[in-house]
């Protein structure tokens, strides 16, 4: 088999997540490119049709980033960072997260992520 190295983030992703970085307390850390079925599970009954579609949704979703609790052992916050002209739905993702008590961030500069209060208290939380 031939295979490639693709490259994992943008340079403006790769600026992004180094702030990040710095941002997040002890005991925390971003992590990047994570599918959604790696901490969100359904909830319908193991092996039946409804588990098999709903995690079929579900895995179908790579979140950009997230921020780890190692002292809760889950994610506390989602992350997209988006470009200008992004214009995507996240509504069934901010569903989904707002169940598992998981907060969804969007921010479109690295600046915003220095002025959310929102997402300055979750992640000193």
């Amino acid at each position: 088999m031939d295979t490639r190295l693709r490259q994992l983030m943008s340079d403006e992703e790769l600026e992004f997540f180094s702030h990040l970085t710095r941002l997040c307390p002890e005991g925390m850390i971003p992590l990047a490119r994570v599918k959604l079925t790696e901490f969100v599970f359904p909830l319908a009954e193991y092996g039946t049709d409804l588990f098999y579609h709903d995690f079929k949704e579900l895995n179908k979703l790579t979140v950009p980033f997230l921020i780890y609790s190692f002292s809760k052992k889950k994610p506390v916050c989602v992350i997209y960072y988006l470009q200008a002209t992004d214009t995507g739905s996240y509504d069934a993702l901010e569903s989904w997260l707002k169940n598992c008590q998981i907060e969804l961030f969007k921010f479109y500069s690295v600046k915003d992520l220095y002025l959310n209060d929102d997402f300055m208290d979750a992640i000193k939380r």
